[in-house]
């Protein structure tokens, strides 16, 4: 009935012709949404809304462990963070000298520290933090371009190097802009006029290709049409600029992703018309796109926020603003001629971030009509055990892997983790030894024997399904060293579970944790 009441209250006082117009179509649509939202809960764990306070305009990533990280203004830029895959609860923090932000982006490096561009509205320039500190209580504020009104709807990048690429539009001269940074502060750079030809540039979206080449999204205000910018060299100095779709006035709102093969996809609102559209790109350069209404159930797609999953096919979240609610668009295959809605609820919303994980799950992040920054999670609980890590790390780093566990009846007291891949990784001093149950950290530990034979971490208590989902215990290991312009991929497996005595348990957990070691130099 949530769902219903969404949908039915805009309805009041747009007239009975308005009604007729519509209706058929519209109890289609929520027919659809509301079996998708009966198909998901089937297969995950129950949705949730977590209120992280005043705020508009919130951008997320996810880091290493594929938990939240969320940018938001409210005034001055906030960080939140959660602390596990459902997100019941966020930490939030206040970014110091960063007064009149507006329409924050976010990336993060590979340690999983915050990168944010943003437009200062009193001063009118393009800003960059670079936090130093997860949480960014402590961070570098540098102005990045301030030749004149410069840094609207920025989006941001980082090389394989992790230099950051920032596309803008500046607006004193109505162009698409980009700077190429030397270095993470970015105190090194090149600015670089992308596309000058009369108004150019809003509604910019940048992704970077296997070559670290920028390809760039944006809406022509001139024509009224969806471009699309292929830089040809890292500086992007003669960029292949590619019409999209000039099919009546569209192109606002654009979010951009590569396929796995490189072609871009880009979620889009139509003007003309009021609807969400997809160009789904055959080549590089867009030269003949597959153009898609996605949802012209009244008047929708505005603060379209596109991502792929690992089949490169799209979730599109974004504002239906007939009904006045934030909505996402699941693509069934990756040309999108099938696919269901959900509402989320009342407000805008603004960028989605989707994982695998057997069945699919999803953040939606969203401003609500209060003026509160919302972020609904769907994420599959699988019942059993599975492994938290990391994707990537850099050589030498300590990094932690934690075993998670979710609806079961076993009582399990502790688990051990096994090497598949040959490798030097070791566990970090501090952490447990192998083969014992200790009594050196935390409440819960078990004293005695430990039977399992490779390294072990115990509870004094049985954790079992009344518990709901919890964490088991974690490792902390040091990843080996590797040779330059190398990296090495290592395997966590198996996952073996213990019982008071240490002796092994059958029960259900996920495929192994594969992680790819990189050289840091």
């Amino acid at each position: 009935m949530r769902t219903l009441v969404l949908w039915l209250q805009p309805i009041r006082g747009q007239g009975l012709r308005h009604l007729l117009r519509h209706i058929g179509r519209k109890l289609v649509v929520l027919l659809v949404s509301v079996l998708m939202l009966n198909s998901i809960g089937d297969a995950t764990a129950v949705p949730s809304w977590i209120d992280l306070g005043s705020g508009t305009s919130p951008a997320v990533a996810l880091n290493r462990y594929r938990y939240p990280v969320i940018a938001y203004t409210n005034g001055s830029l906030y960080v939140a963070i959660c602390s596990d895959l459902t997100c019941p609860s966020a930490s939030n923090s206040a970014i110091p000298g960063t007064s009149a932000s507006a329409q924050p982006a976010l990336v993060l490096t590979a340690s999983d520290l915050p990168v944010i561009s943003y437009y200062n509205s009193a001063s009118r320039d393009l800003m960059l933090v670079v936090c130093s500190t997860s949480t960014c209580t402590s961070a570098t504020v540098s102005v990045i371009d301030s030749a004149g009104d410069v840094g609207q709807y920025s989006s941001i990048r980082l090389t394989s190097s992790g230099l950051p690429v920032i596309s803008y539009y500046d607006a004193t001269n109505r162009d698409l802009k980009a700077v190429f940074c030397g270095n993470l502060a970015c105190t090194s750079r090149t600015l670089q006029r992308i596309d000058y030809a009369r108004d150019v540039g809003q509604f910019t979206s940048l992704q970077l290709n296997g070559n670290n080449r920028a390809v760039i999204s944006y809406y022509n205000a001139t024509n009224r049409r969806l471009q699309l910018a292929v830089c040809t060299n890292l500086a992007c100095s003669n960029p292949t600029i590619v019409t999209v779709d000039n099919s009546g006035n569209v192109g606002q709102y654009t979010s951009l992703a590569l396929m796995s093969n490189g072609r871009p996809v880009i979620s889009y609102y139509d003007v003309t018309r009021g609807d969400l559209k997809l160009a789904i790109c055959n080549a590089a350069t867009c030269s003949n796109p597959t153009l898609r209404t996605v949802d012209s159930s009244g008047t929708v797609g505005q603060y379209t926020a596109l991502t792929l999953d690992y089949n490169d096919v799209a979730t599109i979240s974004y504002y239906a603003n007939s009904w006045g609610v934030a909505r996402l668009a699941v693509c069934q295959n990756a040309l999108c001629n099938s696919r269901q809605l959900l509402d989320m609820g009342g407000g805008v919303a603004s960028i989605t971030a989707v994982m695998r994980r057997n069945p699919q799950g999803v953040y939606v992040l969203y401003a609500n009509s209060l003026r509160h920054v919302v972020l609904y999670t769907d994420i599959p609980t699988p019942v059993g055990c599975r492994l938290d890590a990391p994707a990537v790390v850099n050589d030498g780093d300590a990094f932690t892997v934690t075993v998670r566990c979710d609806g079961l009846t076993a009582e399990v007291y502790g688990f051990e983790i096994g090497l598949q891949a040959p490798s030097s990784l070791r566990a970090s001093s501090s952490s447990f030894a192998p083969g014992t149950f200790v009594n050196a950290v935390g409440t819960n530990i078990l004293i005695g024997v430990n039977r399992l034979d490779r390294y072990a971490v115990s509870r004094r208590s049985p954790a079992n399904a009344s518990t709901g989902s919890f964490s088991l215990g974690s490792v902390e290991y040091i990843a080996p060293q590797v040779r330059s312009t190398t990296s090495v991929t290592i395997t966590l497996s198996p996952i073996l579970l213990g019982n008071r005595l240490g002796a092994q348990l059958t029960v259900p957990f996920s495929s192994a944790a594969t992680i790819t070691v990189r050289n840091s130099a």
